[in-house]
């Protein structure tokens, strides 16, 4: 008998026995197992002397043999959203396959992909589950519940939620839930999910006008919301290449990048 679990389902918000959701989808290159190191555990890439942000040896952690996810959505939420709009997410996602044969992906520079054959709002609706299964919020946002239990809604806030998506160069496969971000004096939420061969950064209530440096991380795809299930549309996206070697959301600095802030602020110290 499968592993009984009693909780919110994170998109309707019943109380009851929660099914095990893979983050992203298992056939999105998430069957393998992972480790599962806590976040006091992972403060250590960054506070341990001489220890590397992507270095994780000697963490405490636990194996987790299913892949990437958790008991997050009860069975309709994940039968529904499984049926709805995974076949036409991993359409979407196979088709940047040609990303992965390439022979070098080289981290702050542009591609150029092209997406033949896709169906925008199931790409986006299953995005925006993925989000909603790592974090809390939809349970309480009747709109966004609205949007995703009904496959043919196009009712989405699109100033309240933004999508954007690059491609993952390698590092870290993050998957983080929302997190507070102070950049100079502006402030930014944010939650991210990484897997070869796309990331996927979700901003909550964006400041319409940002100062000019903040970068957001990659192409807008929002306006996927504006179609309507059925829509099948080709496209061509201008993506950057984004490395990830820190655990933290959005933080794209490469090794070399990484290094050379720890040398500065050790020379502060001394």
């Amino acid at each position: 008998m499968g592993k009984s679990i009693l909780g919110e389902c994170r998109i309707c918000g019943e109380v009851t026995k929660l099914t095990f959701e893979h983050v992203p989808p298992e056939s999105a290159f998430n069957k393998k197992g992972i480790k599962i190191i806590s976040t006091n555990e992972l403060i250590k890439t960054i506070t341990e002397p001489n220890r590397e942000p992507w270095n994780f040896e000697g963490l405490k952690y636990r194996q987790q043999q299913k892949g990437s996810g958790g008991y997050y959505l009860c069975e309709s939420c994940n039968s529904k959203t499984g049926k709805w709009y995974v076949p036409f997410y991993l359409d979407f996602l196979y088709g940047f396959r040609s990303v992965l044969k390439l022979p070098e992906l080289k981290a702050e520079e542009i591609l150029q992909v092209s997406a033949k054959s896709f169906r925008p709002l199931a790409v986006f609706k299953q995005i925006m589950t993925m989000f909603c299964d790592i974090n809390h919020f939809c349970p309480s946002d009747e709109k966004l519940k609205a949007f995703l239990l009904d496959k043919n809604c196009t009712e989405f806030d699109c100033n309240k939620y933004r999508i954007f998506m690059y491609v993952f160069a390698g590092g870290i496969q993050r998957i983080h839930s929302i997190a507070g971000m102070l950049i100079g004096n502006v402030g930014l939420l944010l939650s991210e999910i990484v897997s070869p061969p796309l990331g996927f950064v979700l901003y909550i209530d964006l400041p319409e006008r940002l100062p000019p440096y903040i970068q957001l991380p990659g192409c807008e795809i929002t306006e996927f919301c504006h179609y309507n299930y059925d829509d099948v549309r080709d496209a061509s996206f201008i993506l950057p290449i984004h490395e990830c070697n820190i655990y933290f959301p959005a933080d794209f600095r490469t090794k070399s990048e990484l290094r050379q802030s720890t040398d500065e602020d050790k020379a502060e110290n001394d």
